[in-house]
């Protein structure tokens, strides 16, 4: 059993020599191990080796020019994100601070590397694991996906739609996946010009509150079993 991250994968910084002030690092993955210069070679004896390493790419050096692999967000100084940044120069500082550059493309928030970006999942999508747990083995079918939102500015319904997940978080540990859903709307303010929000179908209640200009209010009759009054 061994950790898949990027301290672990291949990069790092060549700091094996103790007298070298500015070591250099590898710049596809500052944090992770087995890279050196060739200026160190007669230090490298000790020199961690990664984890991982990419399918037909045998890391058999440590001057090697390789994939990092692994799974997670990608730092975000990294080549393959930094590039979407914008510039960052005088004409920034003195007419466009404290806003985005004209040049920033929103790519850079994507996080995940490329070979870990999909499509907006739908539901229905066959998710298979392999050599990541225990079992070596686990599938499941990914369930429905889209998820009822109203927004509202007072009594105005500002957003009515179905969201479709942006990003699908897998914790093998505690055997578990996670969706995270998220919506974009222009502020005159701040997130306060919204007075309510709906997450998932609006139930009759909520429906009947709206129609009387009533706020609705969420009432739970199911008593608490005795773990549940000691855990409160």
């Amino acid at each position: 059993k061994l950790p898949i991250s990027y301290d672990v994968a291949w990069g790092g910084v060549d700091r094996l020599d103790p007298e070298d002030k500015l070591p250099a690092s590898y710049k596809y993955n500052p944090v992770g191990t087995g890279w050196s210069r060739t200026k160190n070679q007669r230090l490298i004896p000790g020199l961690r080796l990664p984890n991982t390493q990419a399918v037909n790419e045998e890391i058999r050096s440590p001057f090697g020019d390789y994939k990092p692999m692994s799974f997670g967000p990608m730092g975000r100084g990294w080549p393959g994100r930094i590039e979407y940044g914008g510039t960052y120069d005088q004409n920034w500082i003195d007419n466009i601070f404290p806003f985005l550059p004209p040049d920033f493309d929103e790519r850079y928030f994507q996080m995940a590397p490329p070979d870990q970006q999909i499509d907006h999942p739908r539901g229905g999508e066959d998710v298979v694991l392999i050599n990541l747990t225990p079992a070596g083995k686990e599938s499941f079918r990914m369930p429905a996906t889209a998820l009822p939102l109203t927004l509202f500015k007072g009594r105005e319904k500002a957003f009515v739609g179905e969201l479709l997940p942006d990003t699908v978080l897998f914790d093998l540990e505690r055997r578990r996946f996670s969706l995270v859903w998220r919506v974009q709307q222009r502020l005159q303010r701040t997130i306060l010009d919204f007075s309510e929000c709906w997450i998932g179908p609006p139930t009759p209640g909520m429906q009947r509150a709206y129609a009387k200009r009533k706020r609705y209010i969420r009432k739970f009759n199911t008593p608490l079993r005795d773990e549940e009054h000691e855990a409160a």
